[in-house]
């Protein structure tokens, strides 16, 4: 009976959630950056033989997972310009993926839509030392107060072992 009722409140909370104008609704992000688009036709590196190390990106989503309906990790070249993108499923309350990065690869960040807007993070650039890190990010999309959907985001590099989530 119990179960019944904390089920039929949370449907309550996400119609009212979808229910609300989206100018009074926003999605949260601490780190903001311009809107890159990926053009996945052109010519993304020369064939020069040059480029970064291959690096390892980990990352898991969790948390209120109903409100997102995009979420991509795009991969910078050495203009930070979006080059390629990768699609995130998330058919669950808890994702978790590892992609490695193409060598022409400079860095990444993600990208997010929501009922209530869509958002880019900031771009992770490699680092001569952080070679054979492993990225790992920890993205946990919640509720607050109802009309703010919001996003808390971590990330660290680590060595010689696994991504161990949440971060700390």
């Amino acid at each position: 009976m119990f179960a019944c009722k904390l089920q039929a409140i949370w449907i309550l909370i996400i119609l009212l959630a979808v229910s609300v104008k989206s100018s009074t609704a926003n999605l949260v992000i601490a780190d903001k950056t311009t809107k890159n688009f990926t053009n996945v036709t052109a010519a993304i590196a020369p064939d020069s033989g040059g480029g970064y190390p291959t690096h390892l990106v980990s990352m898991v989503v969790r948390g209120f997972l109903t409100l997102l309906t995009l979420l991509r990790l795009h991969w910078v070249d050495w203009t930070q310009q979006s080059k390629w993108h990768e699609d995130i499923d998330f058919d669950s309350d808890w994702v978790l993926a590892n992609f490695t990065s193409p060598s022409w690869a400079a860095g990444y960040y993600y990208e997010t839509h929501t009922y209530f807007g869509d958002e880019n993070l900031t771009n992770i650039l490699w680092w001569d030392g952080w070679v054979n890190g492993i990225y790992c990010n920890n993205l946990y999309f919640y509720l607050k107060h109802i009309i703010d959907y919001k996003l808390s985001y971590h990330w660290k590099i680590i060595w010689g072992q696994d991504c161990s989530y949440p971060l700390k």
